[in-house]
């Protein structure tokens, strides 16, 4: 009784934490999308596309310019902990196979996410250059070939944001899987 109450509250925690921390990664992606978003939705009339577009480039540079990555590098530590202390927690609870395969879906678990935070530096980072050259063309008075690459950034960004919500898909069916075990 004592084996299974264990289980169930280190499983249980395990299993909430997990989800707080799914759900810190998608607050991380609404917030990517949503300058991808204003990108593509600025206008295509080179009469409006200067000012318009001052104002999304200011914002988005403020968001880039405070991005440190600590607070995913904290959370991929965060989730190592609690993998952690639930493996710890739940040793003598589980059969030998059972922990073995709980501590190997983590530690995909924990690998996917490290595996995100690469991939939304990259995409963040190819955001941030298709702002500059817009910028850099909208200061040289070629409003036309900025909306031009500003129709070609917002094709390959949405290629980066699948990416992102595909580790995200991963992760959610890992908490699943995890839940299950």
């Amino acid at each position: 009784m004592l084996a299974i109450a264990r289980r169930q509250a280190a499983g249980t925690a395990l299993i909430d934490e997990l989800e707080a921390l799914l759900h810190e990664w998608e607050a991380r992606y609404s917030v990517l999308a949503e300058y991808g978003s204003r990108l593509r939705r600025l206008p295509n009339d080179p009469a409006r596309f200067s000012d318009e577009f001052d104002t999304v480039y200011n914002d988005f540079k403020d968001l880039y310019d405070r991005e440190t990555w600590a607070g995913e590098e904290a959370l991929l530590r965060r989730m190592i902990k609690v993998a952690s202390t639930a493996l710890t927690q739940l040793a003598g609870a589980l059969a030998s196979s059972e922990h073995a395969q709980l501590n190997a879906l983590l530690q995909q678990h924990i690998a996917t996410r490290a595996g995100l935070i690469d991939t939304l530096r990259i995409v963040f980072d190819q955001l941030n250059d298709a702002f500059e050259a817009i910028n850099g063309l909208v200061a040289a008075g070629d409003v036309a070939g900025a909306i031009r690459r500003k129709h070609e950034m917002t094709a390959q960004f949405s290629d980066g944001l699948a990416e992102i919500r595909g580790r995200l898909r991963s992760l959610s069916r890992d908490v699943t899987t995890v839940s299950a075990a």
